[in-house]
């Protein structure tokens, strides 16, 4: 039996079916194909599905990501959606490189021609996008020169020796406001994201910044769920510095290589809480029984 799924309602012929997508070299993070994929691939996938009207969404719209009847120019489906809204909001686009975790290999400009029919707001990019391809965003910490809540906020590793000085949030700030303006907004995001190692967005609490990107994971989640707060790093990580101060900021790392290895998970996690175990065990139960000994108490 032949499949009922075609890319445009009632078999219609899109007006563009060779328009091909090619984002960069490599996309681990979006919709993307590598290679090209053209609306004639789709309209041949199309005619592959074995189901019924969702599996055949699925295939037309790459799940729900990807707009390809507008895209391809589907009769009377040809106007895109713009779900993400404007790409730059004076449509000046930076000539630079798309950030890699959208796509690794691909300009600003090659992903403004796919940006009005994304369909998913998670692909959409986001404050990053806009620094690094919209040539008039100016650098600030917090998109549009808006505050953070926590200007104060300090960012502290050990005894502050060598590279583990103390940063604050106003230092990253003033530090942004330095940043050249060279139309690509390449040098602010590294400003602001210590070369896309920290999230001093989300840290300092910049406005739609309130929860941390947990690139990493939870630090003790899998070891116990408590933190040995007065344990000590490695020296090679940090000298002086505590596991509880590296569990502050661990949910702020953008670098998977920043992650903490099993070795440094079962050296700060435990599944008892900081020294309460240790106190009950040792003082509060010998205590209890003492008494319940002297007035005859059942125990």
């Amino acid at each position: 039996m032949a499949s009922s799924c075609t890319l445009c309602p009632g078999g219609a012929q899109p007006s563009n079916p060779f328009r091909t997508y090619q984002l960069g070299g490599d996309n681990d993070n979006t919709a993307a194909a590598s290679p090209p994929v053209s609306c004639q691939d789709i309209m041949a996938a199309a005619l592959a599905v074995d189901g019924g009207d969702a599996e055949c969404w699925d295939a037309i719209s790459w799940n729900n990501k990807f707009d390809w009847q507008a895209f391809c120019g589907c009769p009377g489906l040809d106007t895109p959606k713009y779900v993400c809204g404007d790409y730059c909001y004076d449509h000046k686009i930076a000539p630079a490189a798309l950030p890699s975790n959208i796509a690794k290999g691909a300009t600003c400009q090659e992903f403004a021609e796919y940006y009005p029919f994304l369909l998913d707001e998670a692909d959409c990019g986001g404050d990053r996008l806009k620094l690094a391809c919209c040539a008039s965003v100016r650098c600030s910490l917090c998109p549009n020169g808006e505050q953070p809540a926590y200007p104060d906020r300090i960012y502290q590793l050990g005894d502050g020796d060598g590279d583990q000085t103390a940063t604050s949030c106003l230092d990253i700030m003033e530090q942004a406001s330095a940043a050249s303006d060279d139309g690509t907004g390449k040098e602010c995001w590294g400003t602001v994201s210590w070369g896309e190692t920290m999230d001093w967005q989300t840290f300092c609490g910049c406005p739609g910044f309130e929860q941390p990107r947990q690139s990493c994971g939870d630090l003790c989640s899998e070891h116990g769920g408590n933190v040995r707060e007065n344990r000590l790093l490695p020296t090679e990580i940090a000298d002086g510095a505590t596991c509880q101060e590296f569990a502050t900021i661990y949910p702020f790392f953008l670098e998977q290589a920043q992650c903490a290895n099993e070795k440094l998970k079962r050296r700060c996690c435990s599944s008892s809480s900081s020294g309460v175990s240790t106190l009950t065990a040792a003082f509060v139960l010998p205590a209890i029984i003492m008494v319940s000994l002297i007035w005859g108490l059942p125990h």
